[in-house]
């Protein structure tokens, strides 16, 4: 439920280097769907999401795609999926917006009290 208490508040994955086969994929899936439906507006990516990505839309692998359709989904539900580059991610910053993402260096989020 999304409500005052979750005004400020952000998810987080870092570093899951995922990779076609992983069973950690599915997981990340129902991860996601957890954050859907925790009403938390902001998901932070802290870059490496997948072992190497190359962030031009004709580059994608299946599963990167899958992954991507997910995460742009939930930006058009109107949240706010940030993600910070990793030292594995290639063109992420050329391809700002192209998958509902908010590209970035790096990202601060200020909370109350």
């Amino acid at each position: 439920m999304r409500g005052p208490a979750t005004r400020d508040l952000a998810w987080c994955a870092a570093a899951a280097h995922l990779v076609e086969g992983d069973p950690a994929l599915p997981v990340f899936s129902e991860w996601l769907g957890a954050f859907r439906a925790s009403g938390v507006p902001h998901l932070v990516l802290l870059g490496d999401l997948f072992r190497v990505w190359i962030a031009l839309p004709s580059a994608q692998a299946e599963h990167q795609a899958r992954v991507l359709r997910e995460l742009a989904r939930l930006a058009g539900e109107g949240r706010r999926v940030v993600y910070v580059v990793g030292n594995r991610d290639y063109f992420a910053e050329a391809s700002r917006g192209a998958f509902g993402l908010e590209v970035a260096a790096r990202w601060d989020l200020g909370l109350p009290g």
